[in-house]
Parts: C-alpha cells; structure tokens; sequence
C-alpha cells in the first residue's frame, strides 16, 4: 500500500513591528508565521506545493488568515511570503528519484553492453529470453557454439508476461534436443526485439 500525502513546515516568522492589532490595540507584537506544504511518499519528502501563512498577536493570540488581514498587515504578509525559501530537505525525494534514475539507467546502458559483448562471442550455457509473439515469451539455452551458428536447446515452458520468463529458466524445463541457430540470425531477432535479454551463466556445463 502506497501511503502519500502533504505536510506542513513553518519555514518564517517574522515580528512586525509598524503593525496595531485590530482586536486588542497592541502596536508591534503582531508575528506573521509562514508555512511550506510538500508531497511526501512514505513520509519521504517529494517536493514543495506551496506556500501558505497567518498572522497572530502575541498579547491577545488573535489569529488572521490572510484574507482576514487589513490592507497593512496583508502588505507585510506577503513581502515575508515572498522573501521566505523553505528547507532543501523538502526536495530530497526527487533527488532520489533522480539518482534511481540515474543508476538503472546505468545498468541498462551496461547491461547493453554485455549483450553486445555475449552475441559477439556466443558461450555454452548462454541464455537467450525469446518472443514468440506478441504475448508470449520462453527462453532457449546454448548447448554448442560453431563458427557460424549456435545450438540451443528449447524451454519446454512459456510465459504470457515477459517479467516472468526469468522463473522457468531451469535446467528440468529445457528439452535434450537441439536445433541450430545461424549466428547472423541471433542477431537479426535481437535487433527486432525477438530475442530481447541474454543471461550468462557463471556454470557453462549446465
């Protein structure tokens, strides 16, 4: 379960000094407080939404939102909303964000680059993660590499999600047969997307 929502931090307040207040007639103790309300997940802080404040007399503790204060007052309250920033904190779940970013698509670029280097230079024990169609996805594995073509045995499996496929990539459900693969035509189906993951495992002799 996703848990979000908003919360709100005071960021300012400031004591006007030139400000009478309207319910008891003290002059100078009327504080304008000013608050940032953020997007969290999970309590994570996301990223600010906006910014909000009231103004409270400290003798009578009488509390005005802003369109409760006098022109004066108001005037003061959002030159302190204007001058007030909020604490950086508040946006540490975009950095996160941005860093996840960041590292998958590092690992993808790298997991790129190793298909790259296992297509060139096919090994025994190679996996290839097939599509059949367009909802149907197995896998095949390298039982014997020519100068030319690879042999691979059959998945006796399938899935209907390609998020799956990896869970039936066990020694049981590959068949004993093999068929040849032209190493040129490897290529082709990864290119379309026919062959879209390659697995290399560290036991060649499985």
């Amino acid at each position: 379960m996703i848990v979000f929502g908003a919360r709100s931090v005071q960021v300012n307040s400031v004591k006007i000094r030139k400000v009478t207040c309207g319910n008891c007639g003290t002059k100078g103790l009327v504080s304008v407080r000013i608050f940032r309300k953020h997007f969290h997940i999970f309590w994570i802080p996301m990223f600010p939404i906006y910014k909000h404040g009231s103004s409270e007399c400290q003798n009578c503790k009488n509390v005005l939102e802003p369109k409760e204060m006098p022109q004066v007052l108001k005037g003061e309250y959002k030159k302190v909303k204007s001058d007030s920033g909020g604490p950086y904190w508040q946006f540490v779940g975009l950095v996160l964000v941005a860093i996840f970013a960041l590292y998958f698509n590092h690992l993808n670029e790298q997991d790129e680059e190793d298909d790259q280097e296992y297509l060139s230079a096919p090994l025994k024990g190679d996996v290839y993660f097939v599509r059949i169609n367009g909802s149907n996805y197995t896998c095949v594995k390298v039982r014997e590499v020519s100068h030319d073509s690879v042999f691979v045995s059959p998945n006796m499996r399938f899935q209907f999600r390609r998020s799956k496929v990896y869970f039936i990539n066990k020694p049981e459900n590959y068949l004993d047969s093999t068929y040849g693969i032209a190493r040129k035509e490897v290529l082709e189906m990864y290119d379309s997307d026919s062959i879209y993951d390659i697995l290399r495992s560290k036991n060649k002799d499985i």
